[in-house]
């Protein structure tokens, strides 16, 4: 089961951490003294930081809030929380890489009320045609694939990452049933409407991902305290967290 309830000590656990986390100045890694609370606020990019994160206790609390990185690394830093047994904590957005990896780098992920989760195609740029849809048994909710063409990165590294992806699911998700970035029908559709009426792919657009889809597709248990409602929920919550982003609401 991938939606968890939490009790009121983990919640009082969890809000010690975010708070800690918001006042604390070191950036973007920082370790609590007592070694029970670990904060990330932006993204992995110097394997000195991934060390810092290998202080941290079995057991403890990562709080996160970002949506870049070096790929490789934070896959490397969702290793290690792992191998911790963390609780991993949402703190206003995990966006993206944050998404992909650190979002189910755990057995367990907690997300506050006014918190936000969504998911892009990393690569899908406008100078990128390495995109395009991938047709389903459903021709209006085809998937939406983006990903760095040949050549991008040299072999060795493209090598690599596909090494660190496939390690990095192993035990994390359930196949077939998962597909990275995930995107529900709903939002297929309206991908593919965005692209049907401009003629353009819709690369910059995010989306949230519904919990009811978590079991069966993902082994961490998630437990939202409030997963947004409505289209206009998200827009809201955008515009407090001070995020100029498109996403789109899986309902």
């Amino acid at each position: 089961m991938a939606c968890a309830e939490v009790s009121e000590a983990e919640k009082a656990t969890y809000a010690d951490a975010l708070a800690y986390c918001r006042e604390v100045m070191a950036r973007p890694v920082a370790l609590r003294s007592d070694r029970r609370v670990l904060c990330l606020d932006g993204g992995i990019s110097e394997v000195t930081e991934v060390l810092l994160a290998d202080g941290l206790e079995q057991g403890g609390v990562f709080v996160v809030r970002g949506h870049s990185g070096d790929m490789a690394l934070t896959m490397e830093l969702a290793e290690l929380l792992l191998m911790r047994q963390a609780t991993v904590v949402v703190s206003d957005y995990c966006l993206a890489i944050c998404a992909d990896y650190l979002f189910i780098a755990s057995t367990k992920t907690f997300v506050p009320k006014d918190s936000l989760v969504a998911w892009i195609n990393h690569g899908a740029g406008p100078d990128n045609d390495c995109i395009g849809f991938s047709e389903t048994s459903e021709p209006t909710a085809p998937y939406f694939l983006g990903y760095p063409c040949a050549g991008y990165f040299s072999d060795a590294r493209i090598l690599k990452i596909l090494q660190l992806k496939n390690k990095f699911h192993d035990g994390r998700v359930f196949r077939p049933e998962f597909r990275n970035p995930p995107q529900s029908f709903d939002v297929r559709r309206i991908l593919k409407r965005k692209f049907d009426a401009t003629g353009r792919y819709p690369y910059n657009f995010h989306w949230t991902w519904n919990p009811r889809y978590y079991p069966g597709a993902i082994r961490t248990k998630v437990s939202y305290e409030a997963y947004p409602q409505s289209q206009d929920e998200v827009d809201a919550l955008l515009k407090r967290i001070g995020l100029s982003l498109s996403v789109i609401y899986d309902p």
